[in-house]
């Protein structure tokens, strides 16, 4: 009887150990599976694929939009997100939405439903428009090459986008022999594709010694192993910023606006045509002088005491300085303490 216990305790006991050991392997595997999945691209649906310079895996607020014209369009919180942070809009007749946006040296101005822009003041057609989709607005980035400097490419059969922004660094490399291009930074990742030997990719980031992150001719991006590259060439150079920080104020003609010589500043800046009027009086001023001085370094300085929105006032000096930065004009303007420093450095070139 005691014998006959002993072996059921014994048989319950390896019963125990072998489900210990089972549960132990089966641990083991979920954990590898969660571990290698990260290696390997998720499946794709028809969700289009977007890249804006070296951004990628974008997170846009809204979907991409192509009409039937191709044209492609981004949402106003895209617009914001990648191009230009401060992009408002007033509204004019109609209940219509004029936008303004400023890019480098350049003001922009896109009224809803209507196929042309102003750079400046110039007017250019347009195929697309700013157009409102169910409560969300729509830019036809794809026609806004002239205004942000970009070129767009729409990779129709392979639904990819390419954003490329013209001012800033592209860097490339030549495939020196034949391999995969890799969705993760390991051999075991999952192959998104072939690099021939001679191919040309853009580079985008080198994350290590051992794997470069590039993007590739028809816009697919992953890794590969940095040995496999070689005649790494600066493409393009960034676009250089007006740098007026030589600028020469006691042998340059100085063009003063203050509260005397432009007196109620804070109602003129309050809204946009009649702080866009105060603009255009500056202005010239300044083309009077750029002609007379042929050659000449000319500023602007602002100083202003009585302004009481900073909002306004920050607009105001981003469109003035896009204006004169246009003509070779230094904005300088006499900090008040009425905004936050590195805003005043965003739309200034010499700050008093």
């Amino acid at each position: 009887m005691e014998e006959s216990k002993n072996k059921r305790l014994k048989f319950r006991s390896g019963n125990l150990l072998n489900k210990i050991v089972i549960v132990t392997i089966l641990l083991i595997v979920v954990l590898n599976i969660f571990r290698y999945a990260a290696y390997f691209e998720k499946g794709k649906n028809d969700e289009i694929q977007i890249s804006i310079h070296d951004a990628v895996n974008l997170e846009l607020s809204n979907s991409v939009y192509i009409d039937e014209n191709d044209v492609i369009y981004l949402s106003e919180e895209d617009m914001k997100k990648y191009f230009d942070k401060d992009l408002y809009y007033v509204q004019i007749e109609n209940s219509k939405r004029k936008y303004i946006s400023v890019f480098e040296n350049k003001v922009i101005e896109l009224v809803e439903d209507e196929n042309h822009m102003f750079l400046n003041d110039a007017r250019y057609k347009i195929k697309g428009e700013v157009t409102n989709r169910d409560g969300v607005y729509y830019f036809p980035i794809s026609e806004l090459t002239e205004a942000y400097n970009i070129k767009v490419d729409y990779l129709k059969d392979k639904n990819r986008i390419n954003i490329d922004k013209l001012s800033e660094e592209k860097i490339t490399a030549v495939v020196s022999k034949d391999t995969n291009l890799k969705y993760k930074m390991t051999d075991i990742s999952k192959n998104l594709g072939m690099l021939k030997q001679g191919d040309t990719v853009e580079i985008i980031e080198k994350m290590d010694k051992t794997w470069t992150k590039i993007k590739t001719s028809e816009y697919m991006i992953g890794y590969i192993k940095s040995s496999k590259l070689e005649k790494e060439k600066t493409e393009r150079e960034a676009v250089r910023r007006d740098d007026y920080s030589r600028f020469d104020m006691k042998n340059s003609t100085i063009i003063e606006v203050d509260d005397s010589t432009y007196p109620n500043m804070n109602e003129a800046l309050s809204e946009y045509d009649t702080r866009k009027a105060k603009i255009k009086e500056i202005l010239k001023t300044a083309i009077d002088e750029v002609v007379q001085l042929k050659g000449k370094s000319i500023g602007v300085k602002i100083n202003l005491t009585s302004i009481d929105n900073s909002e306004n006032y920050y607009r105001f000096l981003k469109e003035l300085k896009a204006y004169l930065n246009d003509m070779n004009v230094c904005l300088i303007v006499v900090d008040q303490g009425n905004m936050e420093t590195q805003d005043l450095e965003n739309v200034s070139n010499i700050i008093l």
